[in-house]
């Protein structure tokens, strides 16, 4: 994990809005989205698929990844949009401006981090299906 510091400036404990439930929500959701991934693109390599076909994985990669950075992190990113935060309680009000603030900063890396991710794994079928067209 990244090195930074709450709204408090304490080293070592970075805000988050979601509980260990939401987190593990996130997580179980993203390793079940990249299995079917995964076997969407090896059925895509078998009946030679067109390329338009590849934004169906490219879609279900941006959701793994955003899943599994979200709970890597313990922010949602719509939440954190919000202004809220889910600590396995419901959805409440974020009241720390500062905490706000860094929220959106990491949904904005998640974001990146998920764009990136997607992509390259995106672009690993394509060119496999480039290799055995």
């Amino acid at each position: 994990m990244e090195n930074e510091k709450n709204p408090e400036g304490r080293a070592g404990e970075v805000c988050k809005n979601l509980g260990p439930r939401e987190i593990r929500k996130r997580l179980i959701m993203g390793w079940l989205i990249l299995g079917l991934g995964f076997l969407d693109g090896v059925a895509m390599l078998l009946i030679k698929a067109k390329l338009f076909f590849y934004l169906f994985i490219a879609a279900l990669f941006f959701l793994v990844f955003l899943g599994i950075f979200q709970a890597r992190r313990g922010v949602c990113v719509v939440l954190a949009g919000r202004g809220l935060r889910n600590l396995d309680q419901g959805a409440e009000q974020v009241t720390n401006p500062s905490e706000n603030l860094q929220l959106k900063v990491v949904s904005t890396k998640i974001y990146w981090k998920t764009a990136l991710a997607a992509s390259l794994s995106t672009s690993f079928f394509l060119l496999l299906s480039r290799l055995f067209s």
